[in-house]
């Protein structure tokens, strides 16, 4: 559930100009799809605290003001705890983000 959601709120904010030249730069500086290298380690030796961290920034520029109400929705859809929605969601937005680069660099080829 935390992907669709991600997904249709980068759409979104990629709509205005400012948004796309946020979101290119995320994924042209910082999210290059390595993440997606590692993603059993990422899981079962427990998520990094820099993924975590970061994960928050991006939904913060995502989500906004929003962020709380779209956990709780997700919360109360899955019966999975605010808390638990959050850092799913905060895990899920990089590898989202280093999908969106692997995609962009199969298109650019």
């Amino acid at each position: 559930m935390a992907m669709p959601v991600l997904m249709s709120a980068m759409k979104r904010n990629a709509s205005t100009p400012q948004g796309a030249q946020g979101l290119l730069g995320a994924i042209s500086s910082k999210h290059d799809g390595g993440i997606l290298d590692n993603l059993s380690g990422l899981f079962s030796g427990g998520v990094d605290n820099d993924v975590i961290e970061d994960g928050g920034k991006i939904l913060g520029h995502v989500l906004g003001p929003k962020q709380q109400n779209v956990q709780m929705a997700l919360s109360q859809k899955s019966g999975v705890d605010a808390n638990s929605v959050s850092q799913i969601l905060k895990v899920a937005a990089p590898i989202l983000l280093g999908i969106l680069d692997n995609q962009a660099k199969k298109q650019n080829k």
